[in-house]
């Protein structure tokens, strides 16, 4: 039994084979195209094609991949291109909540492959990056703790911001805050492979896709290509923390005091039984009757 959980736990079923591995048919395919295709803006639609994919879940790696290339299809609109974000966000509600063997493959790939998708998400949305439904979504995962703070404004500095050239940064006259020169100078002095694991953590595209064409006019070695992508991202991400952190707060305004002006009447004495006063707040309908000392209750 604990052999069996923990090689659940690492992506493979009981006989050693990958969880999720299984190749998708391609009727199964046409059919989950058709289903996104037909994305309506309601919740049963995306329900739908949310219990299709958890019922075939021994194809999860090959589905995520469809449904992952369909977010970032040429000519979508953006309405379109959310609702399909949905169905993601909507698959992974669901794999944390339920007990599914390979339900969790969907996490795994999505979490690999989502920063990549985010940043095409910088073109494709053009000038309508600020998507209320893709705010909502993200800001799902960050309260449903499906990923952490940190990754998903990563995702978020991808969509919203271009990224930056850091060697652009780090010449004579460019404007960088103290902070972010400390930074740039510790990752200059990692491995790439170091800052790798910072851009995952951090939601960023990490998967370096390097042609021989670009190698070849840069005339650097892939590794140090690999290690500037990199860097890019990474300040891209911190610039965008700077720009988008609230305002400090001002020092707290002290409550206003009202004077309170006592009653010039009160002044300590008591009331004598002549006083009008008291004889308008004693009045005889006031007043407790008199009763007898021999009268027991």
């Amino acid at each position: 039994m604990v052999l069996n959980d923990l090689l659940t736990l690492f992506g493979f079923l009981a006989d050693g084979r990958a969880q999720g591995a299984e190749r998708l048919r391609r009727r199964d395919a046409r059919e989950l195209e058709k289903l996104l295709q037909g994305l309506a803006p309601n919740v049963a639609d995306i329900g739908r094609v949310m219990v299709w994919c958890l019922d075939t879940v021994e194809c999860a790696v090959d589905i995520s991949r469809l449904v992952l290339d369909s977010l970032t299809e040429e000519g979508l609109d953006p309405m379109q291109r959310s609702l399909r974000l949905c169905v993601v966000s909507d698959i992974l509600h669901n794999t944390a909540t339920i007990y599914r063997q390979g339900a969790i493959v969907y996490k795994r790939e999505f979490e690999h492959e989502l920063p990549g998708v985010f940043e095409k998400f910088h073109v494709l949305f053009q000038g309508e990056r600020k998507q209320p439904l893709v705010r909502r979504v993200l800001q799902s995962w960050v309260d449903r703790s499906i990923f952490t703070a940190k990754y998903v404004k990563g995702l978020e500095a991808s969509m919203l911001r271009g990224v930056v050239s850091a060697e652009e940064y780090l010449r004579p006259g460019v404007h960088l805050p103290e902070s972010l020169h400390v930074k740039l100078a510790e990752w200059q002095t990692q491995h790439f492979s170091q800052l790798e694991k910072i851009c995952k953590a951090q939601g960023l595209n990490w998967d370096v896709q390097l042609s021989e064409k670009a190698q070849a006019m840069s005339g650097r070695f892939p590794e140090e290509l690999r290690k500037k992508w990199l860097l890019d991202r990474l300040l891209t991400y911190e610039l965008y923390v700077q720009e988008t952190r609230p305002a400090p707060r001002g020092p707290p305004v002290p409550p206003v005091r009202r004077e309170v002006r006592p009653d010039p009447e009160l002044d300590g004495d008591p009331f004598d039984s002549d006083d009008e006063d008291y004889a308008a707040l004693v009045s005889q309908d006031t007043m407790l009757p008199a009763t007898d000392p021999n009268t027991s209750f």
